[in-house]
Formats: C-alpha cells, sequence, structure tokens
C-alpha cells in the first residue's frame, strides 16, 4: 500500500483493496445483520412483565450480537482483522448464551442472577454443549470439540497469543521488517479478515435459528425461518472457498 499521510486515507484505501477480497464476507453479513433487525422488528409489542425472562435476555444479546456483527465487518473491511477476530470471540459467547439458556427459565434467572465479574454465567464448553442440545445437534459430543476450537482459535486474538501476533503488525519491505500501526492489507490480515467475517456470519445464525426455535411461530415466520437457513448455507459457501484458499491443515497440531 502506497505511502499516505491521513490515517482516514489510508483506511479507505485500505478499504478499496480488502472490499474485493471480503464482498461475499460484507454482504452475507449485512444480510444476518438485517435480519436480526427484521426479527426484532416482528415481535409483537408486550409490556416488560409479559415477555418471558429467558426472551428478554434472548433479545437485549441478539441486538448485542447484531451491533458486534457489524462492527467487526466495518474492522476487517478496513485492515483491523486482529480487532475484528477479537470482537467475534465475544460474538461467540453471546450466540451461545442465547442458545444454551434457549426458554429454560432456571437458567435465565442464573443468568440475571450472576455476579461474578470476571467469568461467564456457565463455563464456555458447558455453555456450547448446552447450545448444542437446544439446537438439536445430532452428534453433540463431535460438534462440541469443533466449536470449542474455534472458540479458542478466535480468542487468540483477544489473548495476544504469539502464535497469532507475530503474523501481525508488522510488513517486509525490501527485506526490512516494518513494524506499524493503522489498517494492514496483508496476506494474513485478509486470512484473519476471512475468519473473523465468517465466523461472525455463523454465530449470528446461531443466535438467530435458537431466537427463532425457541421464541417465535414458524407458522406466522415462514419467511423469517426461510431467511435464517440461507444465511446458514450461504456461509457454509464461505468456508468451503476459505478451505480452498487456505487448506485444512491445522497449523498447530497436538497444541489444542
Amino acid at each position: 500500500m502506497q505511502k499516505i499521510d491521513s490515517l482516514a486515507d489510508a483506511e479507505m484505501e485500505a478499504l478499496k483493496i480488502l472490499a474485493p477480497e471480503l464482498h461475499l464476507h460484507g454482504k452475507l453479513n449485512m444480510r444476518a445483520f438485517d435480519l436480526i433487525g427484521a426479527v426484532v422488528n416482528r415481535l409483537p409489542e408486550l409490556r416488560i412483565h409479559e415477555i418471558p425472562l429467558s426472551k428478554r435476555i434472548a433479545i437485549s444479546l441478539l441486538v448485542q450480537l447484531s451491533n458486534d456483527l457489524r462492527a467487526s465487518s466495518l474492522l476487517a473491511l478496513r485492515g483491523y482483522s486482529v480487532q475484528a477476530v477479537t470482537i467475534v470471540s465475544s460474538m461467540f459467547e453471546s450466540a451461545y448464551c442465547i442458545a444454551a439458556i434457549a426458554s429454560d427459565p432456571e437458567l435465565a434467572q442464573k443468568w440475571v442472577n450472576h455476579d461474578t465479574p470476571t467469568r461467564p454465567f456457565l463455563a464456555v464448553k458447558t455453555m456450547i454443549e448446552k447450545g448444542l442440545k437446544n439446537l438439536g445437534q445430532q452428534s453433540v459430543e463431535k460438534q462440541l470439540e469443533i466449536e470449542y476450537r474455534v472458540y479458542r482459535q478466535l480468542c487468540m486474538a483477544k489473548h495476544s497469543n504469539p502464535l497469532f501476533q507475530m503474523e501481525h503488525g508488522f510488513t517486509i519491505d525490501d527485506g526490512d521488517v516494518v513494524a506499524m500501526n493503522g489498517p494492514s492489507v496483508s496476506e494474513n490480515t485478509i486470512r484473519a479478515a476471512w475468519f473473523a467475517m465468517e465466523h461472525a456470519t455463523a454465530l449470528a445464525f446461531i443466535a438467530l435459528f435458537s431466537f427463532f426455535r425457541h421464541h417465535m411461530s414458524q407458522k406466522d415466520n415462514e419467511d423469517i425461518f426461510q431467511e435464517i437457513l440461507f444465511i446458514g448455507e450461504e456461509r457454509k459457501q464461505l468456508e468451503a472457498e476459505a478451505q480452498k484458499r487456505w487448506g485444512t491443515e491445522d497449523p498447530f497440531p497436538g497444541k489444542w
């Protein structure tokens, strides 16, 4: 990327380069964001005490997740993929919190009563397992390991893990290592952005599917249901494209 004096100009230049790379990801992210808005707007107007606690929690987390989805997309498209991955790790916890609580009044109350600031109301692995069961997953044990690995990969950015961090924050210019802040358009940036945006969509799908399954009527909202399924299928296409481009080999075998 050419030298640019203004940070705003540098971010716009990064956007020009990254937008074609992330076009399909950005398009699907926006579609998921809009669908969450449509789901919230479809809900009937009720007084707060008329809405089950589990549903109130799900609505609150769904709105937060949608804003995290948008924020991570904006960051990834402007060359801040490490920060995008960090936000998506938070989305993971929100999505599986929605799925784990589902319509369970006891778990909903446990969430409300949770007063420990240093950990979630359920251990993450427990939350994933409960969420998968509530989503109707057939092979929970196998999928649990897959999902938990994704979570740990996302958390590598949040925790400044050196295995992840050493691939970011500098460029090679004529053989010299150049540290830099601001946007990046490196191949590693693009790969991290693909990872962040694909999983952001996957987590939006999980949250939406759970919310629909436990808090909406399919009879009256068939269009919403079909759009959720569409987003899920399109997300799988993004995963397939990532596998074509980056391969499927585990970069850290035996480390998980």
